[in-house]
């Protein structure tokens, strides 16, 4: 099991905690979770048909990604190579963003090849976003391509700086995407801008959280800073003892070098 399947799983989990608390198992006679996704297109080229579903409406952050592929009408693979490119049009020039590619076996839970990319920016009046999709069957060796449209609505889990070593990163929130009162997985990503279209992780910087509370003029202890385990992820808690209105600061540091410091704003009910 790579990273990305690692941290997919756990995504998975806290979504359907309940699910899994309750006992239910994923045979026939229960539903199939696959229902519960979005179905983004669905493409046929070459007798072969992909689908491509989200667990959300796509918008500016971490947006997971899940691929079928049938060969013919019913033949679903079992293995696929599948590579997926985020490009966003702006008219005069255009760019990509982080993703982390499909694995090539289908995952337990779905059954479907798992991917994830993240949206750096909305669509609207400066650009539009496709997902470019490339797949060969290894069975026959047949390879084709093909684009998907997509419309990404605004959020505020993306931030892009350029940092004191001249870096430029994008550093995104993805947990908890509804924060509660007590303490929280927290997960972020870090990725490098290397070019329009190279956005490698980063695994060997250190980022530290200092949530604050703007209306009450306090901070909250038993927070842990998010620690890097691996392909850009860093994960930690973040505790909030009150409801309203909270500022978590996020410093980037390098050793002991402060190369940025930035913040995400929440509201807890």
């Amino acid at each position: 099991m790579n990273t990305l399947q690692s941290h997919i799983i756990l995504i998975i989990i806290f979504a359907f905690s309940g699910l899994l608390i309750s006992g239910c198992d994923l045979n026939t006679n229960n539903p199939d979770p696959v229902d519960d996704l979005f179905e983004l297109a669905t493409s046929t080229i070459d007798n072969y048909t992909v689908t491509v579903y989200t667990t959300d409406p796509v918008s500016v952050g971490y947006n997971l990604l899940y691929f079928d592929v049938k060969r013919g009408a019913n033949d679903r693979l079992s293995s696929a190579e599948i590579t997926v490119t985020p490009l966003m049009d702006m008219g005069a020039h255009s760019h990509s963003s982080p993703v982390w590619q499909p694995g090539s076996e289908r995952d337990a839970f779905y059954q479907l090849f798992g991917g994830a990319f993240i949206a750096t920016m909305p669509s609207g009046d400066m650009g539009t976003w496709q997902l470019i999709i490339d797949v060969t069957d290894p069975q026959t060796g047949t390879s084709f391509s093909l684009p998907v449209d997509v419309t990404v609505a605004q959020s505020t889990r993306v931030k892009v700086f350029t940092a004191s070593n001249e870096q430029r990163y994008i550093l995104t929130w993805i947990q908890p995407a509804e924060p509660k009162v007590g303490s929280n997985n927290l997960t972020v990503t870090l990725h490098r801008r290397e070019s329009m279209m190279s956005f490698p992780a980063v695994d060997d910087l250190t980022i530290e959280i200092r949530p604050w509370m703007e209306s009450m003029g306090h901070g909250s202890s038993n927070n842990e800073h998010p620690a890097s385990t691996g392909s850009g992820f860093y994960q930690g808690r973040v505790n909030f003892n009150m409801s309203g209105d909270w500022r978590v600061y996020v410093t980037l540091k390098e050793g002991t070098e402060n190369l940025h410091e930035t913040w995400f704003d929440l509201m807890l009910n």
